[in-house]
């Protein structure tokens, strides 16, 4: 007889998460990589929409006909003025979609075919450290998040990408809202949740202010950092973004009310500065055991099953 009984509880937990990571393994050695949806062209923002900044050759933009210099009017007759609607599109197309983009060419308009392809994010082994360091996350309270981020039209698409996963994205209390305003200035800014307060994250001191009346709303269960590399990397040729690595690794947990929170980036400009300054990002917040992720529908999507899982372990495991 087994004088110290482990208690059941104990045991499911264990045994459905070694389920979970297992499932995960196989998954991932099943896989060359993680891929996401990719048409061969670099795009900048400008004051007339996206621009061509550079064609990869045997691309897909190249093959359709598209070159450096040209204007992106519309993807499926759906308006694109800037990165965020350009991302969202093309996550919604998909790897190997077919989609006609509109171009002005030297103040010539012209639809064009274009089949999209795909960019490897992570290799199979990266991947298993977001899987590892996801299991760091505690149980979120609901289903509710505050997405906190740095321009490139973060709103755009967020609420679809949520309510796809079946999230929700909450109007953040008034109290909340007057807190805010009280140090983040109205111009250049939104504090309607998801908050566009970019300038918060020019000064860690005020990100902290932020993220202590943001996790307090009640309204708020989880939280996603969507951060715009490209603008953080231009503050400080790279010097910025290693200090909110540090940061967001360590110290901001202490502003979260023990609220789960994970890291989403995203950037469009080819520098090898900049994906020196993204892997270091990476690497450290992985090595914290804080999930990061390409894009907002990445980060939802991992959210969404961190919510159902504990969901499911709470109301199915007695």
């Amino acid at each position: 007889m087994n004088r110290f009984p482990v208690p059941f509880k104990i045991i499911a937990t264990v045994t459905l998460t070694f389920v979970v990571v297992t499932i995960g393994v196989f998954n991932l050695r099943d896989r060359a990589g993680w891929v996401y949806p990719f048409d061969g062209i670099f795009w900048v923002e400008t004051d007339r929409g996206l621009r061509a900044d550079q064609v990869f050759k045997e691309g897909s933009g190249a093959v359709a006909g598209i070159r450096p210099g040209d204007l992106l009017i519309s993807i499926n007759g759906q308006e694109i003025a800037n990165l965020g609607q350009y991302d969202d599109m093309l996550y919604r197309i998909g790897v190997n979609g077919s989609a006609t983009y509109r171009i002005l060419t030297e103040g010539v308009a012209a639809d064009v075919s274009i089949q999209i392809g795909a960019r490897v994010l992570l290799e199979a082994k990266d991947g298993l450290r977001a899987l590892l360091a996801f299991l760091h996350l505690g149980p979120p309270q609901g289903r509710r998040v505050a997405i906190v981020g740095t321009g490139g039209g973060i709103s755009v698409g967020a609420a679809d990408a949520f309510g796809r996963e079946g999230l929700e994205v909450p109007t953040l209390t008034p109290e909340t809202w007057r807190e805010l305003r009280g140090f983040v200035p109205p111009a250049g800014n939104s504090i309607r949740n998801p908050l566009d307060i970019e300038v918060v994250f020019g000064d860690i001191s005020l990100l902290e202010r932020a993220l202590d009346v943001v996790t307090a709303d009640p309204l708020v269960d989880l939280v996603i950092l969507s951060l715009h590399l490209d603008w953080l990397y231009d503050m400080s040729q790279g010097g910025h973004i290693a200090k909110l690595a540090t940061y967001l690794a360590g110290s901001a947990r202490d502003h979260m009310q023990d609220k789960p929170y994970v890291v989403s980036w995203r950037c469009y400009r080819p520098d090898p500065g900049l994906e020196q300054a993204k892997a270091a990002l990476q690497q450290e917040l992985v090595r914290a055991g804080v999930p990061v992720y390409h894009g907002i529908p990445r980060a939802a999507r991992a959210l969404a099953k961190l919510a159902e899982y504990h969901r499911f372990h709470k109301e199915g495991c007695p």
